[in-house]
């Protein structure tokens, strides 16, 4: 089983339904062992603007990395592709997979270390 964090962030206007959707898909990916509920965080990669809506998931998957990561892009994409107000509506990434730091400036951001000193297991 692999195991893989992943942070979920969005700033639109729907960001707390981007988000439970976008944990709602994973779900059908594999199962998720813990949460850090979501929060809200000030932009650190983009100019400034709406607050950010983040939280960091832990999972555990059958999918390996390449398959996983082409899922999420795909989900990301067609929501992305929908979409026609500001902000970003959804942006999922996988920061760590089976141990190994895969996103070194997601992983030092202050938004995923809120995430992760605030992860809960299920």
């Amino acid at each position: 089983m692999n195991r893989y964090t992943i942070c979920l962030g969005s700033n639109c206007a729907e960001k707390e339904a981007r988000l439970a959707d976008a944990a709602q898909f994973l779900t059908q990916l594999g199962n998720l062992t813990a949460r850090s509920g979501a929060f809200l965080s000030e932009p650190e990669f983009s100019a400034p603007g709406p607050l950010y809506l983040n939280e960091v998931l832990e999972m555990a998957s059958a999918q390996p990395y390449d398959a996983l990561h082409s899922s999420i892009k795909t989900y990301e994409t067609a929501l992305r592709s929908g979409y026609h107000g500001q902000g970003v509506c959804i942006d999922i990434d996988i920061v760590v997979a089976n141990g190994e730091c895969l996103r070194p400036a997601d992983a030092s951001a202050h938004y995923f270390r809120t995430g992760l000193a605030r992860l809960k297991t299920l």
